[in-house]
């Protein structure tokens, strides 16, 4: 009986663990959208920007580093490719659209 319930219990561990991890599916939908937009609009150079966020006793600053230069992007996967940069696409912020170039926004640390 003991080994029954054990083996219940860690049938919905698992099962559990699985159904409330992150999905792989994110970074595919985003690529899609960020694709369908550029070939949209025309768009074929993107920019990467960091953003490092920094907490001094009560106040919180932002700042702002562009990592890469205007350049041709495309994706591999689940990576955005700047300049033999990868970026992983799950890790973007957001990103808009700045008359002909993409801007990409990721969290630094």
């Amino acid at each position: 009986m003991k080994i029954l319930k054990s083996s219940i219990v860690l049938f919905v561990l698992f099962f559990g663990f699985n159904s409330y991890g992150q999905d792989n599916c994110n970074y595919k939908e985003m690529t899609t959208k960020i694709d369908s937009i550029s070939r949209l609009k025309n768009i074929e150079l993107g920019r990467i920007n960091i953003l490092f966020v920094t907490n001094t006793f009560d106040k919180t600053d932002t700042d702002e580093k562009r990592l890469t230069k205007e350049s041709k992007f495309h994706f591999d996967g689940q990576f955005l490719v700047i300049e033999n940069k990868y970026f992983n696409m799950n890790k973007l912020l957001y990103f808009y659209i700045k008359k002909d170039v993409l801007e990409f926004y990721f969290q630094g640390y």
